[in-house]
């Protein structure tokens, strides 16, 4: 109890800082001292209630937190950056949770900015896709160089050696090794490529290593815009000697009928095997932050469900900088997600709505059930943003699902075998005060 009275306290004593008066920056000989931080709290409640069973799962959360930062600049190209966290006052680890920390030290390392070459080196913060709003972490060392020439980016990123929370047997956590190398261009069509290697060296039962190419097409012409991608990624589980093969394409067409409206279909297509079976987990996860981008919230996390899902699991994705760790991912013969929305712009105080229709199919035939191509189900989903002020707003989403029969055959997660029908509703709402 004191513990958390003194936790209140150090909050409450950054918290006035900020409302009351700004830290001022200092200069001491030739270096700078710049202050920066927040104060952040958020208020979660997600419900999912099976109407065929009769049965409800509520869940809730809530945490507090406060950061502070220090930048030590010089008159040289390089610079230093300290960020320390306090707090995460959690009522509840069920929604999307991150762990109980006092006092965390979330980055401490040395950078070089200069005209042709950037690089860090140290403890750096690396974004989790199911604790990205959380502000969650795992710590890294990391040294990373750019390049740029002409209308072309290229960077490197090695090594990064993480700490994967997500995959821990017995208290014993894994450690991945990443190399990273990847180029972009902007001239009629942006264009990234991109290839990545890692060796997960943990548990046993957790030990392989992959490979993953990328492509990403994007180009906009006028209202209309178009988005492709396609990653191929190959490995192999070392202990248990199983190699691993998988693909992965996405495309997205948007059409913007009015300034504030938007139409858009948008299509996710996956298969890959493991060398033992038809399945394999395809290293896709939700919201931007990896492969897999859906809106629909019951069946895949789409939106501000985030990992409130059926399909949800340990996962690897490949994001701009670098490598992702996070809990969204499935084992499964061969996806096929097709999704019609359309996207409404109040930019009053409904900031948006966006109504999303789609389904999911499996693609290849399942051992022992006989199923080909066969649904897995059928969703409605509408978000909503309510936005009070910059750092105050809430996140209110509806889904509707009519599940296939495929859902119980590939995924066994329920026990019917006729349709059955599910809705889920979530609130979500945050406040942030920067200074």
């Amino acid at each position: 109890m004191n513990k958390l009275r003194n936790l209140i306290t150090m909050m409450l004593f950054v918290c006035g800082v900020s409302l009351f008066g700004e830290i001022p920056d200092l200069e001491l000989g030739g270096m700078k001292l710049e202050f920066e931080g927040e104060v952040r709290s958020r208020l979660a409640y997600f419900n999912n209630y099976d109407m065929d069973y009769e049965t409800s799962d509520a869940k809730i959360a809530a945490d507090m937190r406060a950061q502070f930062a220090i930048d030590i600049l010089t008159q040289s190209p390089f610079y230093f950056s300290i960020l320390t966290e306090l707090g995460n006052i959690q009522f509840d680890n069920e929604l999307e949770g991150s762990d109980f920390y006092l006092i965390e030290l979330k980055e401490f390392y040395g950078g070089y900015n200069g005209d042709d070459v950037e690089g860090k080196a140290g403890i750096i913060d690396v974004k989790t896709p199911d604790s990205s709003v959380y502000e969650d972490d795992n710590l890294g060392v990391q040294a990373k160089i750019d390049f740029d020439f002409l209308q072309a980016k290229s960077f490197i990123t090695m090594p990064n050696l993480l700490s994967d929370s997500w995959e821990v047997v017995d208290g014993i956590s894994n450690l991945s090794y990443l190399a990273f190398l990847g180029a972009s261009q902007e001239y009629f069509v942006v264009t990234d490529l991109w290839t990545m290697f890692l060796w997960d060296n943990g548990p046993e039962d957790f030990y392989y290593y992959c490979f993953w190419t990328g492509l990403e097409l994007e180009k906009k012409y006028r209202r209309f815009s178009g988005n492709y991608g396609f990653i191929y990624n190959f490995g192999a589980a070392t202990y248990l000697k199983i190699p691993i093969s998988a693909y992965y394409s996405h495309l997205k067409l948007e059409l913007e009928t009015t300034k504030k409206t938007k139409l858009y279909s948008r299509f996710n297509l996956s298969s890959g095997t493991d060398g033992s079976s038809d399945t394999i987990n395809q290293f896709q996860v939700v919201n931007g932050e990896g492969n897999l981008e859906t809106g629909l919230g019951l069946l895949f996390g789409g939106s501000s469900f985030s990992n409130q899902s059926y399909f949800s699991n340990e996962s690897l994705s490949i994001v701009e900088d670098g490598l992702s760790s996070g809990d969204f991912a499935f084992s499964d013969p061969g996806l096929f997600i097709y999704e019609l929305g359309f996207e409404i712009d109040v930019n009053q105080l409904l900031d948006t709505t966006e109504f999303v229709l789609g389904g999911a199919n499996t693609g290849e035939l399942f051992d022992g059930e006989g199923y080909f191509t066969s649904l897995i189900g059928w969703e409605m989903d509408i978000h909503n943003t309510v936005k009070f002020t910059d750092d105050l707003k809430l996140n209110l989403s509806f889904s509707y699902l009519i599940a296939g029969n495929s859902f119980n055959a590939v995924y066994e997660l329920n026990t019917g075998d006729s349709l059955t029908l599910d809705t889920s509703f979530k609130t979500d709402c945050s406040i942030k005060y920067s200074y």
